[in-house]
């Protein structure tokens, strides 16, 4: 039997995960780290923001090096990137 993966669409939580990663590259000029990330997103778990990474990684949106820090890598911003909280503009929220 076939392991099908599910497709997933991207919640808005990607979206500003991918805000996110973006801003702090423009604004520093390296990657974010997790912890970081989970700062900055209002978060207190690491294995939550590991996991959006993996799902972002699995879309091919990002792509991180294991085992290295900051090595996140945006790939390509989806076009419709400013799309779902536009009209609260909270990035803690999901």
């Amino acid at each position: 039997m076939k392991n099908l993966e599910k497709p997933f669409a991207l919640r808005d939580i990607h979206y500003q995960l991918l805000r996110c990663i973006e801003t702090f590259i423009q604004w520093n000029g390296y990657s974010p780290s997790v912890r970081e990330l989970v700062a900055i997103m209002g978060r207190t778990s690491t294995s939550h923001i590991h996991g959006l990474l993996h799902d972002l990684e699995s879309k091919g949106l990002i792509r991180q090096t294991p085992g290295i820090a900051r090595s996140i890598v945006l790939v390509r911003l989806p076009e419709d990137i400013n799309r779902p909280d536009q009209r609260s503009g909270a990035v803690g929220q999901d």
